[in-house]
């Protein structure tokens, strides 16, 4: 194993890319007795509309396995879980699907089975066929939520070709359309252990572990794969310029999509770090403590504090704006009027403090084993890096970031959904 420590944090970093492609990275946590691990796909919801060995592959597929890995021919996965005194659970992003437990005994077996019933798939006709009524349910009931049906909408007509235009779930007509010959394909495909990274945090002799997951994975085989990877050509346009859901609301909901020029990454720790500098012009911006918020709220333009979310890697750059409103043009418009005015919004100061308060929140989470395994899984998963890096990151950002960044910010094309 390569063994890494970080004394300005007094953490140990253990990883092994073992023969079979798998990435594993244990974090000993010295005197606790709990661990938490992640057992995780670069296999989103994202995956879909692209050919694998001449088959197109459908939405929805990502999470539809997600439910089906957990019907394991050894009995339920979460029954066998808690027989050995564990929880565990599953998710899934945009980017990655997750299998996870925490326990604070029989770390071992639940480290094997956790690779055995993610690793193996059985999928009888008969129970996929029951599960697409049960995730179809999941769909309808999703639709019952106003606020999660106007986010949809502004995914759906601010982009256009990039996947976040379709739901993690799939459209109904996907999950009524999926096949375990899909399944099995995709499985085969993006289960493989070179697409895949076991991160485990927690109280644990790293050196004994690893031998329990070498002999687990030594056992079985595996054919050799050429893993799909997305290749998105996402236009600086949006599939529709307004729409609107009417309910019957005495104010409206906004949520615009707002998309800006991609900048050239030369490598994945260059994309992580304009994400994070993008979060921080959100903060700054459109944070509790922020100037511009506490004027937005005086001036009535919004009822609630903005929220924000964004999407910013090496295909889309975008971010999406929600404010309750009385006046759908007068928010509208002032969001344009930020955002082409930006540096009037922004200082050093604000940053510092932003910053201060992101590595703070970052370092403490390293106590928590449940957080720093999942934030060590996705910043591995999408970024190649682990939590530690990717905090070394973060202090390395300067203003001038931020002030480069902001530039883009005053060319844009939107995207303008109402919920009223």
């Amino acid at each position: 194993m390569n063994k890494k420590y970080y004394p300005e944090y007094k953490e140990t970093v253990y990883e092994e890319i073992l023969p079979n492609g798998l990435k594993v990275v244990l974090l000993p946590k010295e005197g606790y007795s709990s661990s938490f691990a992640h057992f995780t796909t670069k296999f989103g919801g994202s995956y879909y509309d692209f050919d694998v060995n001449g088959t197109k592959l459908i939405s929805g597929l990502a999470h539809f396995l997600e439910h089906r890995l957990f019907d394991y021919p050894k009995g339920n996965v979460m029954n066998l879980y808690d027989s050995l005194g564990a929880l565990t659970n599953a998710f899934t992003s945009y980017h990655v699907t997750t299998y996870l437990f925490k326990t604070s005994k029989n770390l071992e077996k639940c480290v094997n089975l956790l690779l055995d019933f993610v690793q193996l798939a059985e999928f009888p006709e008969e129970k996929v066929e029951n599960e697409k009524k049960i995730i179809s349910q999941e769909y309808h009931l999703g639709n019952d939520n106003p606020l999660r049906r106007l986010y949809k909408l502004a995914l759906r007509n601010t982009c256009v070709n990039y996947p976040l235009r379709t739901e993690i779930i799939g459209t109904l007509e996907d999950i009524n359309s999926t096949t375990r010959e899909l399944l099995y394909l995709a499985h085969r495909t993006f289960y493989h252990p070179t697409n895949m990274s076991l991160v485990i945090a927690g109280g644990f002799d790293p050196n004994k572990l690893i031998k329990v997951i070498r002999r687990n994975q030594a056992k079985k085989t595996f054919e050799d794969k050429v893993i799909p990877q997305l290749d998105i050509n996402e236009p600086l346009a949006v599939s529709k310029e307004r729409d609107e859901i009417v309910i019957g609301l005495p104010y409206q909901k906004i949520c615009t999509g707002y998309k800006f020029e991609v900048p050239t990454f030369k490598n994945e720790v260059e994309e992580y770090k304009y994400s994070i500098v993008s979060d921080m012009l959100m903060e700054m911006l459109f944070g509790r403590s922020s100037t511009l918020t506490e004027k937005l709220l005086k001036d009535r333009t919004v009822l609630n504090p903005v929220m924000v979310s964004s999407e910013v890697n090496k295909f889309i750059n975008a971010w999406f704006l929600f404010g309750d409103t009385l006046d759908e043009k007068v928010l509208v418009s002032t969001f344009d009027n930020i955002l082409t005015n930006v540096e009037q919004y922004m200082s050093e100061k604000a940053f510092n403090r932003i910053k201060r308060a992101m590595t703070a929140t970052a370092i403490s989470a390293l106590d928590d084993v449940e957080t720093y395994a999942e934030r060590t899984m996705m910043a591995n998963a999408q970024w190649g890096i682990n939590e530690l890096d990717s905090i070394n990151i973060v202090k390395q950002i300067e203003y001038k970031d931020l002030q480069e960044a902001a530039t883009r910010l005053k060319k844009f094309v939107r995207s303008v959904n109402v919920l009223k």
